[in-house]
């Protein structure tokens, strides 16, 4: 008797969790990829389906494609996520669906990127908004042409070709120093002379902290020695965030300290010390490889296409040498090229969200994660003719909206990037300076082309951006 319960429960045991699995997946009635495999490691881990998991989202548009306007995704567990294509819905810019915050909650807790929605988030929204302002970020303006020209002027001096993907990300992460921090993060300095800052390797260990408890969920916390490195890189920045706060408090204190957020945060608009710092650190995480990789794909496009490249030097060749941020809003080609490689090369994949009520998708449960498939919205041919050509003219011409609404890529609905204007200013000012200072080419035979690879964001780390820079 005993043996044939202990073989019942066995036989149990074996037969449950797949049928467990197999039902989470088939109550949502979406189509999409699934076989054995599929079960047992998710769609994103079945190389039949996804060959590079560092290219996914390339293998998401043809599945994509495939299957229809609505594919299903299965992950660990059966655990399913809807992607979508076409137009964003209302339903889905509401304020009562959340964005799923794994990664970043644990990290930053009382921030803008970690709180969930409610009356607290909106509190620190309304705090930080005025922050970028146009008011505040020609304010902000000097600390980016900085930058700017301490990158063409020194990181960029020897012509030739270089790998300029850790220059670029140095001079992100400088600017955010001193907009968010008022404090030299001397990145672009250790980038020349090859000794990275010790706030380059903080935010690098950073991020990388976000990515393992984005993929490990609860089971991240167990690695006691991750966990212990990732509280050390945050105190760098703590630490900083702190002394600033303190010293901007002094009658005496120069404009670039009372003018940096963290001390705006802390002073102008009363949040406790703690928020300020990790506010400060959101902004380091959404802003700096954002940014940087960005500017990275825009750049290689721009050496790839010379006729636009062509156009863009005229307009920057035409403004001002050292222009206003109101100079740079009507550099409309420049700002072109910006949402041109945001539409080719989906920096973020995510965020998803959580439905709150059945069939907002048809056949889509609630409580299951959906997002909108970018890569496939940013070339729609309906919305953009011909949309693997990179036109620097479709700003104008209104294919982008404002801020790249058709494709959205700074999100949509509560969650949508506060900072975009901050990005979009920043990588402007970088064409505007490289441009009036150098002819960009493909590095040529012998040199790697720069390859796609997400992992946050997605940039060429791998391959690095090989460019042949020629002074003008």
């Amino acid at each position: 008797m005993a043996f044939s319960y202990a073989l019942a429960a066995t036989v149990l045991c074996l037969i449950l969790p797949p049928l467990v699995i197999l039902y989470r997946i088939v109550r949502v009635r979406v189509p999409g990829p699934l076989r054995p495999q599929t079960l047992l490691l998710g769609t994103l881990l079945d190389k039949k389906y996804i060959p590079d998991l560092f290219t996914r989202h390339r293998s998401l548009a043809t599945l994509q494609s495939d299957y229809g306007k609505t594919l299903r995704v299965v992950g660990p567990l059966g655990k399913v996520m809807v992607m979508f294509t076409g137009s964003i819905p209302k339903w889905f810019s509401g304020r009562d669906l959340d964005s799923g915050r794994e990664g970043v909650n644990h990290l930053l807790p009382r921030s803008i990127l970690g709180l969930p929605l409610g009356p607290e988030w909106s509190r620190h929204r309304r705090a930080i908004a005025p922050l970028f302002s146009a008011k505040s970020l020609e304010a902000q303006l000097p600390h980016i042409l900085v930058a700017c020209r301490e990158l063409v002027d020194s990181n960029l001096a020897e012509a030739g070709v270089s790998d300029l993907y850790p220059v670029i990300g140095a001079w992100a992460l400088d600017i955010i120093g001193n907009v968010a921090f008022g404090h030299e993060f001397g990145a672009l300095v250790g980038a020349k002379s090859g000794k990275e800052s010790r706030y380059a390797t903080a935010a690098a260990g950073l991020n990388a902290d976000i990515l393992r408890r984005f993929a490990k969920g609860p089971f991240a916390s167990l690695d006691r020695a991750a966990c212990a490195k990732a509280t050390a890189d945050m105190e760098v920045f703590r630490e900083t965030a702190a002394e600033i706060i303190r010293a901007s408090a002094a009658p005496t204190a120069p404009e670039a300290l009372r003018s940096s957020f963290v001390a705006r945060l802390a002073h102008k608009e009363k949040l406790a010390p703690e928020d300020c710092i990790q506010e400060s650190v959101s902004l380091l995480i959404a802003g700096h490889e954002t940014s940087s990789n960005t500017a990275c794909w825009i750049l290689h496009l721009l050496a790839s296409n010379p006729e636009e490249q062509a156009k863009c030097r005229a307009e920057a060749d035409m403004s001002p040498a050292t222009p206003s941020y109101q100079d740079f809003l009507a550099m409309t080609t420049l700002v072109g090229a910006v949402y041109e490689a945001l539409r080719l090369y989906t920096i973020i994949i995510g965020p998803a969200k959580k439905m709150t009520r059945d069939d907002q998708i048809p056949g889509v449960p609630k409580n299951t994660y959906v997002l909108p498939n970018k890569t496939v919205m940013a070339r729609c041919p309906m919305q953009f003719p011909s949309p693997d050509k990179f036109d620097c003219s479709r700003y104008v011409k209104g294919q982008h909206g404002r801020m790249g609404e058709p494709h959205c890529p700074f999100g949509a609905g509560p969650r949508i990037c506060v900072g975009y204007a901050l990005a979009q200013l920043e990588l402007v000012a970088l064409l505007h300076a490289v441009l009036r200072r150098y002819e960009l080419f493909p590095a040529g035979p012998g040199y790697p082309e720069p390859r796609e690879h997400v992992l946050v964001t997605n940039g060429p780390r791998e391959s690095g951006l090989f460019l042949k820079l020629v002074p003008r």
